[in-house]
């Protein structure tokens, strides 16, 4: 037996009731978007929109207001010309001008006192606003010491000349030694010699002691002298000769002494 069930859902497609197709959606009627707009005219919700309109606005004009104030807007100061002059009076410039200011490092120059602005980090002339933080370099007591690198009998000479002249030391005549070419036996600083480590004044003359390839000539007391080999001994012969003159006259001398001898000899002899 065959049960045959009809959905009257199933009616309302337009591909099987052709004649349901051209009606309007329910949430297009006219009488939706007419109940939605009277519900939306209404005084709370239309004064709820114009509260967060007005709460805008307001925080708008607000930010903009403290932007202004915060960066000065439309006022600017021109940035004065501080080198050369003293710690004391460059910041008492820089304060009226309501500029803040630091120290951020300080350099050495024999010819200007201690506290001397050597630099400035804007430059004179310069706008800037109002709160402008501004760095000084002045001129320090004593000339700041660096310690010296382990070039002792470790590098050549150009290496040596190379790492001295980057940390800021001078480079004096090199003295020469016996040794090995281009080679660094020893540094001194002031015709004083001094090891790794030692803190010597920035801009200091360095002299380095390198060797100019010639080595020193040992002296072996063998090599002047020859050997002659009898049996199992050695006997030395020194190859210096001395020689000798003889006085020729003295040997008549000699003859002249032989011949009384003789003489007597022959007297004994006679019977």
């Amino acid at each position: 037996m065959v049960r045959i069930i009809f959905r009257s859902d199933a009616l309302c497609s337009p591909h099987l009731n052709p004649k349901r197709s051209h009606r309007r959606p329910e949430h297009l009627h006219p009488m939706a978007v007419k109940t939605f707009l009277k519900n939306f005219l209404t005084f709370p919700v239309m004064g709820n929109c114009l509260g967060a309109l007005v709460v805008t606005g307001l925080l708008a004009v607000g930010g903009l207001l403290m932007a202004e104030y915060y960066t000065h807007h439309g006022v600017e100061v021109v940035m004065p010309n501080l080198c050369g002059q003293s710690e004391e009076v460059a910041v008492k410039k820089l304060k009226a001008l309501d500029l803040r200011v630091e120290i951020s490092d300080t350099g050495y120059v024999k010819t200007l006192p201690p506290g001397t602005i050597l630099e400035q980090n804007i430059r004179a002339g310069y706008k800037l606003k109002p709160g402008r933080l501004v760095s000084l370099t002045i001129n320090s007591a004593g000339s700041p010491t660096i310690a010296l690198p382990d070039l002792t009998d470790n590098c050549s000479r150009r290496e040596a000349e190379s790492r001295l002249m980057a940390i800021g030391l001078k480079l004096a005549p090199v003295e020469f030694i016996l040794g090995e070419k281009g080679w660094v036996y020893g540094v001194k600083v002031n015709g004083r010699a001094v090891s790794a480590g030692t803190r010597i004044p920035v801009g200091s003359a360095v002299t380095l002691v390198v060797g100019n390839g010639e080595t020193e000539e040992v002296f072996n007391g063998n090599d002047s002298l020859e050997y002659e080999v009898f049996g199992d001994y050695e006997e030395e012969y020194p190859e210096e000769v001395i020689e000798t003159e003889e006085d020729p006259t003295d040997i008549p001398a000699i003859e002249e002494e032989i011949k009384p001898s003789d003489e007597m000899h022959t007297e004994d002899a006679m019977p």
